[in-house]
């Protein structure tokens, strides 16, 4: 019924305009320009609910809508914005980041014979093999464990650093 209502109105025709100048601001945390449009949709619906049987007349709903879209949109831009933040922090100092898995494919297709090794029994080993070598290392230090796989494949422990190394550089 609601959604009736927002069809070909002035209501929608609002959400188009703010969606246009809007939605690069919550592009984290809604999506693209449908996204915004059908978040509109929605708060069309909470107004409609909320103030149901308080507004007047149409231009009251306007303004109560045209409030609750940018007191709302304002929220989610503050939150993406933090997110952001957050993204460029991590990458500054100097986190991984891979934008998918086929890349990282590509990315480690030009790793070391010995590193493509290693990876591979953390890629392919099954859980219990993975938990057995997590006991004999006796430690949940990432690094210790690292060097218990590459002793696992055969390799020598003093290669374990170059090897970590190795990975950290093609990943960034």
């Amino acid at each position: 019924m609601y959604q009736e209502q927002f069809k070909n109105s002035a209501y929608e025709k609002f959400a188009f305009n703010f969606c246009l100048a809007n939605a690069w601001r919550v592009r984290d945390k809604l999506g693209d320009f449908d996204d915004c449009m059908a978040q509109c949709r929605l708060y069309f619906v909470e107004v409609q609910k909320f103030y149901e049987g308080k507004l007047n007349s149409p231009q009251h709903l306007m303004w109560a809508y045209r409030l609750w879209v940018t007191g709302q949109f304002h929220d989610l831009s503050k939150k993406d914005y933090k997110n952001r933040c957050t993204k460029m922090k991590l990458q500054r100092k100097g986190e991984i980041s891979i934008k998918s898995e086929a890349e990282m494919v590509v990315i480690l297709g030009e790793a070391s014979s010995e590193l493509k090794e290693v990876l591979r029994i953390f890629f392919n080993a099954p859980k219990e093999v993975m938990e057995t070598i997590s006991k004999d290392a006796k430690t949940a230090h990432s690094g210790k464990f690292f060097r218990h796989v590459v002793s696992f494949c055969g390799l020598a422990p003093e290669r374990a650093d170059d090897l970590a190394k190795e990975l950290k550089d093609l990943l960034k």
